[in-house]
């Protein structure tokens, strides 16, 4: 019924009388249930780039939303176009769009939980957006104003979370030891929330290291990398092992160093060799499925779906759980469904086993992080190839391997291919 209707709408969006009347008779339900759908195809245009698409969609849905007098589907078209602004790295933009939306919100806010609730995560999306927009003065002020909602709410997660937006803030301006100081006085709070903790601890250590105490930072990467290796963020863990290395090296350790530069480089390896398979498995089920081979397509994005997990990629999570939901055969389900559900389960078929959460992380409690994932044809851009040839060259360098060695020519065939 919705498909349909979805189909109608875009086919009659040239014709006005027709598309008026479309509209007309729809009920505020169907009207809330096209728009959740057109917002899940708006996710697949944006993993694909597609942006006009996607900008074409957004302007329906909101047309929808507007019939429907549904707010809170404002809210969540407001976010997606701050997401397909973002999207484009036109974060200053979005950080304009998201002030005009807080200060209009903030005249007819009540003094009620829910509104600070809305309001600090709304400072907090546009803190996020003014720093990736080189804006850190602007992004420290809305930081702030969040914090002071949070702290009302009494809200200790996002309280945590917005000092710690601060503290990252006053690194990236220099102010090295304020962030210190800030940073240590929430690390114990920090601790009962660990993805948060983590990140508090690492960036101590960059702090450290930026004031020339080494010897406290590698402790402090230490506890990071730890944390993050229970998380199962096995990137953050390569990066900090080859940031320890590195600092050993450049202090003439070379034993130290050349482990931890190893333990980067194979964990960085089997990074890459997840993401090679999740691409290449991606591609089959596109061409199966363009050849009308579903149950091999299926299989195919489903793998894609497995190692998109793994790697927390939301781009291709994006594309392989929109790949399933075109070759679900007889299961009837919504692409909506499809995008907030579709963990699949190997023992039971082809069945979608409901799990909480989405494949975008727009927290309904007040704290979001806004993926900035890879595209389609992602290839590393050249500083991230240059710091694999970097770490390459550090760690030949530490293990001696020279000469005709197996050590020193499997290094040296790792260099030219990423050369």
């Amino acid at each position: 019924m919705t498909e349909q209707t979805l189909r109608d709408l875009v086919y009659n969006l040239k014709h006005t009388r027709a598309f008026r009347a479309l509209i007309c008779n729809l009920s505020a339900l169907d009207l809330g249930n096209c728009t959740e759908e057109l917002l899940s195809h708006v996710d697949v245009h944006l993993a694909y780039s597609r942006f006009q698409e996607a900008d074409i969609l957004l302007r329906l849905a909101h047309r929808l939303a507007s019939r429907a007098q549904d707010p809170e589907l404002i809210k969540k078209i407001n976010r997606k176009r701050n997401t397909w602004l973002e999207a484009q790295n036109m974060h200053w933009q979005s950080a304009k769009r998201m002030r005009r939306i807080y200060a209009n919100r903030s005249k007819n806010a009540l003094n009620q939980e829910q509104d600070r609730a809305e309001m600090g995560s709304l400072l907090i999306d546009i803190t996020l957006a003014l720093s990736h927009a080189g804006k850190p003065g602007l992004a420290a002020i809305a930081a702030q104003k969040a914090y002071t909602y949070f702290q009302q709410n009494d809200d200790d997660y996002n309280m945590i979370t917005t000092e710690f937006d601060r503290a990252s803030l006053m690194y990236d301006s220099g102010r090295y030891q304020e962030s210190i100081a800030l940073c240590t006085s929430i690390l114990p709070r920090a601790e009962k929330y660990q993805e948060v903790f983590a990140n508090v601890l690492l960036q101590l250590a960059n702090n450290l290291e930026a004031i020339n105490l080494p010897n406290r930072a590698c402790q402090f990467y230490g506890q990071a990398m730890s944390v993050y290796h229970k998380l199962g963020n096995y990137k953050q863990q390569a990066d900090i092992s080859y940031r320890i290395g590195w600092i050993m090296l450049r202090r003439d350790h070379f034993e130290i160093a050349a482990r931890c530069l190893r333990t980067a480089f194979f964990i960085k390896m089997e990074i890459e060799y997840k993401k090679a398979l999740m691409r290449r498995n991606f591609l089959e089920g596109q061409a199966y499925y363009g050849c009308g081979l579903t149950a091999q397509a299926r299989r195919s994005f489903l793998l894609t779906l497995i190692y998109a997990e793994q790697l927390k990629d939301n781009t291709y999570l994006t594309l392989a759980r929109h790949g399933f939901y075109k070759t679900r055969g007889n299961i009837q389900i919504n692409l909506r469904s499809a995008m907030t559900a579709a963990s699949v389960d190997g023992q039971g078929g082809w069945n979608f086993e409901l799990i909480p959460g989405g494949f975008r992380r727009y927290s309904s409690e007040g704290y979001a992080v806004p993926p900035y994932p890879e595209r389609v044809g992602y290839i590393p851009s050249s500083k991230e190839q240059q710091s694999l040839r970097n770490l390459l060259s550090d760690l030949t360098f530490c293990s001696g391997a020279v000469g005709n060695t197996l050590e020193a020519i499997y290094f040296h065939l790792q260099q030219e291919a990423f050369s």
